[in-house]
């Protein structure tokens, strides 16, 4: 293991006019990824029953909530309002009353409706109102 990645010893040599420049780095220190098989995860596909979603809090959602961003589990098929619902079970009233008048977006997109499906690897911007200019 070569920094927690699976590899296998190969062996290469410089032959005809190619410069070892030109090779990965894997070839010139002799290793290259071992392939991956499906026993090599824990999860088997389609067996998943949780989907990840990374939560981004901004100005007084992130004082509310104590951190920057955080990664929330919800279930499969969960919504943008089954997320919310687990963030203020972690952070409690606080984080409730700033969600009030927070605005969202899901991967860089506008949230209007809170029933919109999240999909694993999804980024949940909160943002509070904004004065200013």
């Amino acid at each position: 293991m070569v920094q927690g990645i699976p590899v296998r010893k190969v062996r290469f040599t410089a032959t005809g006019s190619k410069p070892l420049l030109r090779r990965s780095l894997g070839q010139l220190v002799g290793y290259a990824p071992a392939p991956l098989s499906p026993s090599d995860f824990d999860v088997q596909a389609g067996s998943s029953s949780q989907t990840v979603v990374t939560v981004r809090y901004f100005a007084a959602a992130r004082a509310a909530a104590g951190l920057s961003s955080e990664n929330v589990d919800v279930s499969d098929g969960a919504t943008v309002a089954d997320a919310l619902d687990a963030i203020v079970k972690r952070h409690g009233e606080a984080l409730r009353r700033v969600l009030a008048a927070c605005s969202f977006l899901l991967d860089s997109v506008a949230v209007r409706d809170r029933a919109t499906p999240l999909r694993p690897g999804a980024e949940l911007d909160v943002l509070p109102p904004f004065a200013g200019g």
